[in-house]
């Protein structure tokens, strides 16, 4: 075979082995392919769903001590102003006020014993002791005593009062209650100095007996009220008073007196107020005759307050001897919106008991009244207070009053 031929010939021979050995090669993977997904169906084989691995938790430890907090290398910067410190200033705050204050206690209880003594001029010397038991806060009792006395440079001109008190008290905290009792006596004498006769020519000097006088007051006070409200915000508490007064001419006067306040709160800004008085006394003269004067009153008051307005408003029927008498309660104060100046007005009418002891207080020289006539006051006022700047404040007032039977 020429050689050329048989170039020709090899390459398709070796071409043809190639291609039926790939073609083998592809029939044996299909084949195999198949035989190998099949699943094994002897139950011999273990399928694993899970794995599980056993542990314990480790117990939880008390801390008895904390860890230590992680120092806070941060510095603040503050600024500071300082006010300026001349007085007095106009944002200091004011002291607060009730707006209608009724003083329910009869004894101010000092635990603290105290002795006094001094001379002053005009031959003015000064005694005052102190003593008391107790803790001063759920009991208590004291005793005290005073004496001053003056003479001065004028003829017959002398003065001295004399007064001892024994009082005590008693809380019960349970019962949310305090009672108080108080007895007292007192000794003023005084001369009517400086009287001047119509003939001074020849010179009388009149007796002592006809210049002297002397008051005695024995007065005995006692009051129950309660430490707090009730768990329906109601407070309430009641002052009695017996008094036995004298004067060296053998005229006396007893007195007794009532008052009864209630008060109900109505939330955290009203409160209503029910105040019943009584107040009767009785002179007897010399010559056996009389003086009777009475007073009793009912005072339903209703008061309002918020950050600048506040107000009491009420109606107070009195009755006396000389007859009934309806007087107003009303009271507001107005605060601006700038809070630098306070609008104040009000009406407010009272009556107040005349008494023999109470003109012998104001007047130890007059003699035995005939006729005793409870005074009437009707005040209308308005007002405002304010300040200026820090360091001036003012508060100013007009009003107009009538008063009747002084």
């Amino acid at each position: 075979m020429p050689k050329k031929l048989n170039e020709i010939i090899m390459p398709k021979r070796l071409n043809k082995a190639l291609l039926i050995l790939g073609g083998l090669i592809f029939q044996f993977i299909n084949f195999a392919t198949p035989l190998l997904a099949q699943k094994d169906s002897t139950g011999r084989g273990v399928d694993i769903l899970s794995s599980f691995r056993p542990s314990i938790r480790s117990a939880a430890k008390v801390e008895f001590s904390p860890g230590a907090v992680s120092p806070d290398t941060s510095r603040p910067v503050l600024s500071y102003k300082v006010p300026n410190q001349q007085l007095p200033l106009g944002y200091t705050i004011t002291s607060l006020r009730p707006l209608a204050y009724a003083h329910d206690s009869v004894l101010t209880f000092t635990t603290s014993p105290f002795l006094k003594v001094g001379y002053g001029n005009l031959k003015t010397p000064f005694l005052q002791g102190h003593y008391a038991w107790g803790d001063g806060y759920t009991n208590g009792v004291q005793v005290s005593a005073s004496h001053i006395s003056s003479k001065g440079k004028i003829e017959h001109q002398r003065y001295s009062s004399s007064t001892a008190s024994l009082g005590g008290f008693k809380r019960w905290d349970p019962a949310s209650l305090r009672g108080e009792g108080k007895i007292s006596l007192a000794i003023d004498n005084i001369n009517k100095y400086g009287y001047q006769f119509a003939n001074p020519l020849p010179l009388v000097t009149p007796a002592d007996d006809s210049i002297k006088q002397r008051f005695t007051t024995l007065q005995f006070q006692g009051s129950i009220s309660s430490t707090k409200p009730s768990a329906l915000g109601v407070a309430y508490s009641a002052h009695v008073e017996l008094s036995h007064f004298r004067d060296r001419g053998g005229n006396a006067e007893n007195g007794f007196c009532l008052q009864a306040p209630l008060q109900k709160y109505l939330g955290e800004n009203w409160r209503v107020d029910l105040t019943l008085a009584a107040e009767a006394s009785t002179l007897l003269l010399k010559d056996n005759s009389s003086l009777v004067n009475n007073l009793a009153s009912l005072s339903p008051i209703i008061h309002h307050w918020n950050q600048r307005f506040s107000f009491h408003a009420g109606l107070r029927p009195t009755w006396d001897p000389q007859g009934f008498r309806l007087l107003p309660v009303l009271n507001a104060s107005i605060l601006s919106t700038d809070k630098k100046w306070t609008l104040q007005l009000g009406w407010e009418g009272q009556l107040e008991k005349t008494t023999y002891r109470s003109l012998a207080s104001s007047n130890p020289w007059l003699w035995t009244p005939g006729k005793l006539l409870n005074t009437s006051i009707d005040e209308k006022y308005i007002g405002v207070k304010a300040s200026i700047g820090n360091h001036f404040y003012f508060n100013a007032r007009s009003g107009y009053a009538v008063i009747r039977d002084m």
